[in-house]
């Protein structure tokens, strides 16, 4: 009967310590995701900017590599499919800011399309910023709760 409760109890602290681990490792993803994003839409900029690049053609001569920062492994054609090509982590914000963009950006004139990449990536600056300033406390929360729940759980159930 002993041996039975020990293996309860260290599943539930397992089960506690890997879904901690594993929002722990969201919380980084979401960060890394966001910064991404970022850095992908200021290249977008830049080509618009200095290349006078229609939408459609700056989106497709994107780097592979900026597009795999973001989670996205093929060419996107559309802005849209920036949203649809890889699994978001990003916070609501932070979609909503690149919903915002994707919507708004598509059959405007150059000077129209470069205030609205600024405007997202100022927005996405904001959000990146308080997601990375609040990152460390999210991921002790993120660690702590679930273990010390599953620690409760696990003294509570031992009668």
């Amino acid at each position: 009967m002993l041996y039975c409760k020990l293996l309860g109890a260290g599943l539930l602290l397992g089960c506690g310590l890997l879904v901690g681990a594993l929002h722990a490792t969201l919380l980084r993803r979401r960060v890394q995701q966001m910064e991404a994003f970022l850095t992908l839409l200021t290249a977008l900029r830049e080509q618009i900017d200095r290349y006078a690049a229609p939408l459609q053609s700056a989106l497709e001569t994107l780097d592979a590599s900026l597009l795999a920062a973001c989670g996205i492994h093929e060419r996107v054609r559309q802005p849209e499919e920036l949203l649809t090509a890889a699994p978001l982590y990003l916070s609501k914000e932070g979609a909503e800011a690149l919903r915002l963009f994707a919507r708004d950006v598509v059959g405007v004139g150059k000077e129209e399309l470069l205030r609205r990449c600024d405007a997202a990536i100022e927005r996405l600056r904001l959000y990146g910023e308080a997601a990375r300033r609040t990152l460390p406390r999210d991921t002790r929360a993120a660690l702590f709760l679930p273990s010390a729940t599953a620690a409760v759980l696990a003294l509570l159930l031992w009668d």
